[in-house]
C-alpha cells in the first residue's frame, strides 16, 4: 500500500504541476528538429522546458479561484509552488537569458522574450476574449504553442518561410487545438462562471468530440500531402499514429471513471509520444 501511495504521489506531482506539459513540449520541438533535419542541441530545450514550466504555473496561480471549481486536486498540488510562483517565473526567464546571451542568440532571446510577454498577455486578458469569440482562448494558447517551432528556426537561423516549416507549425497547431479544445470538457463549470464561449459549452459534449475527431483526421491528411509532395521526409508518416491515438482516448472519456486518466495523462501524454514516433519511424523507415 506505501508503495502505491508513493507511486500515486509521484504520478499527481508530475501530471499535476505541469512537468508532463513541459516535457511535451521539448517533445514537440525535438520531434520538429527531427523532421526538419535540424542538428539539436540542449540549449533551446532546457529553455523551452523552463519557459513552459513557468508561464504555466503562473496561469495556475492567477485562475487558482476557478480552477478549484473543476480542478481541486491540481489546485491543492500546486499551493506549494504559489509562495514562491514570481521566483520560479523569474527564474526560468534569468537562466533562458543567460544561455541565449552566452550562445550569442539575439534575435531567439527576443523572439523567446515576445512569446512569455504573449503568453502573459494571453492569461490575463486574451482568454478572457473568448466571452465574445468562441474558441478565441483555444486558437491563441494553440498559436502560442506552435511558435516555438519558429522559435527553434531562429535559433538555428533556419529559413522561416520554407513549406517545411509552416507544416510542422500547422500540424502543430492542429493537434494543440484539439487538446485544448478536449481539455476544455472538463472545465465546463468553471468556463461557464467566467462566461467563456468553448466548444463543449456551445455545441455539447458529443458535437465536440465529432469536430475534434475531423481536426485530426485533417492533421493526418497535412502529413500525408506533406510525404507526397517530398516536403517533410517519409519517416513523418509514423505521426499518423496520433490519430487513432485522439480517438482512443476520445472513446475512453465516455466514461466519468477514466477522468483523471483521459484528462491528465493520456490527452497531454499524447505529445510525450511524438518523440518515440517519430525516432522508430526514422530508424525503421
Amino acid at each position: 500500500m506505501k508503495i502505491e501511495k508513493i507511486l500515486k504521489c509521484v504520478l499527481d506531482e508530475f501530471t499535476y504541476s505541469g512537468y508532463l506539459i513541459s516535457f511535451g513540449a521539448v517533445c514537440i520541438v525535438f520531434t520538429s528538429a527531427i523532421i526538419l533535419q535540424i542538428r539539436l542541441s540542449w540549449q533551446p530545450l532546457v529553455i523551452i522546458y523552463l519557459l513552459t514550466f513557468g508561464t504555466l504555473l503562473y496561469n495556475r496561480y492567477k485562475e487558482k479561484n476557478t480552477d478549484f471549481l473543476t480542478n481541486p486536486l491540481r489546485t491543492a498540488c500546486l499551493e506549494k509552488y504559489f509562495h514562491f510562483i514570481f521566483s520560479i517565473v523569474l527564474f526560468s526567464l534569468l537562466i533562458s537569458a543567460v544561455i541565449l546571451i552566452f550562445y550569442r542568440k539575439v534575435a531567439a532571446l527576443v523572439f523567446i522574450s515576445l512569446l512569455f510577454l504573449a503568453y502573459i498577455l494571453y492569461t490575463k486578458y486574451l482568454k478572457r476574449t473568448t466571452r465574445k469569440i468562441i474558441v478565441f482562448k483555444n486558437i491563441c494558447f494553440s498559436l502560442i504553442v506552435s511558435l516555438l517551432i519558429v522559435f527553434l528556426a531562429i535559433y538555428y537561423s533556419y529559413f522561416l518561410l520554407s513549406i517545411p516549416l509552416f507544416l510542422i507549425f500547422l500540424f502543430v497547431f492542429l493537434r494543440m487545438f484539439i487538446n485544448t479544445v478536449f481539455l476544455d470538457i472538463k472545465d465546463v463549470e468553471s468556463d461557464k462562471k467566467n462566461n467563456l464561449k468553448t466548444f463543449p459549452i456551445v455545441f455539447g459534449y458529443k458535437k465536440t468530440i465529432l469536430i475534434l475527431k475531423i481536426i485530426s483526421l485533417l492533421s493526418g491528411l497535412l502529413l500525408i500531402l506533406g510525404s507526397l509532395l517530398y516536403f517533410i521526409p517519409t519517416y513523418s508518416l509514423i505521426l499518423l499514429l496520433v490519430v487513432p491515438y485522439s480517438f482512443y482516448y476520445f472513446k475512453k472519456s465516455e466514461n466519468k471513471e477514466n477522468f483523471y486518466l483521459v484528462n491528465y495523462v493520456l490527452a497531454d501524454a499524447e505529445f510525450i509520444l511524438w518523440l518515440p514516433f517519430i525516432l522508430i519511424g526514422k530508424t525503421l523507415i
